[in-house]
């Protein structure tokens, strides 16, 4: 199902644009689940305010964490960075079990063992 990868290629891109599309990763029906589970997490955020360990949201023109510590206050709703995800959202955790993860291609784009 995974198409050729060029590992130079998907690295470029990786660093360009922080990040590499690896065609073939993930048919459509377990793509559109993932994007209904990122949609509820968003709606689970509208409402939030404030900044907690496991939700951190970003701060106008001052990203998230850093912005938290030092007082700024949030955007309302826009998570910058989500901890303890498939808490939030059970099948977020299970999309990579159920997708033909190829870590070697993944390892080989990132530089690393992800």
């Amino acid at each position: 199902m995974l198409e050729q990868v060029s590992i130079p290629m998907a690295r470029a891109a990786l660093a360009e644009r922080g990040f590499a599309r690896l065609d073939g990763l993930a048919d459509s029906a377990t793509l559109d689940s993932l994007r209904r589970s990122v949609a509820r997490l968003e709606q689970q955020a509208l409402g939030t305010t404030h900044s907690t360990p496991d939700m951190v949201l970003q701060a106008d023109m001052a990203g998230g964490w850093a912005a938290w510590q030092g007082g700024q206050q949030p955007l309302t709703g826009v998570l910058r960075l989500v901890g303890r995800l498939h808490e939030y959202v059970p099948e977020i955790g299970e999309f990579a079990d159920s997708i033909a993860i190829r870590s070697d291609i993944v390892d080989a784009v990132a530089g690393t063992s992800v």
